[in-house]
């Protein structure tokens, strides 16, 4: 009698592997050493039949995950530019705001009319 081997699924690494059928319900993960219970039997067969579905299983798994992250990427990408954009538009408005008050860049820095100047004195007095 040949023997019988499943394909399990670790609950913590995610990872799928094969394994003896056993009485016991319990088995032991190979990569993260986590002790868990049979959930579900993603498949049962020989030992060679349940390696290649193994490794397809976690071909796609590494798959997906890579796709996921560069959709992550892609994401924080547009997210930052879009950032970037808003940060330049509102530094923009606030440098041409107190231009059109003062009526130029240099006011602040020039020494007052000579109007001004009169109106100071005749308030002194």
């Amino acid at each position: 009698m040949p023997q019988e081997f499943q394909v399990l699924r670790c609950f913590k690494c995610e990872t799928f592997q094969v394994s003896q059928v056993k009485k016991a319900t319990k088995w032991v993960c190979k990569i993260c050493q986590e002790k868990q219970s049979t959930k579900q039997v993603y498949n049962r067969g020989s030992g060679a039949e349940c390696r290649k579905v193994v490794q397809e299983l976690n071909w796609k798994r590494m798959e997906l995950g890579t796709a996921r992250e560069e959709l992550l990427l892609d994401q924080e990408v547009v997210e930052s530019v879009q950032e970037e954009t808003s940060d330049d538009n509102y530094e923009i408005k606030t440098i041409e705001d107190p231009v059109q008050r003062t009526g130029g860049r240099w006011a602040a820095f020039l020494p007052p009319p000579v109007e001004e100047k009169r109106e100071a004195v005749a308030e002194n007095r």
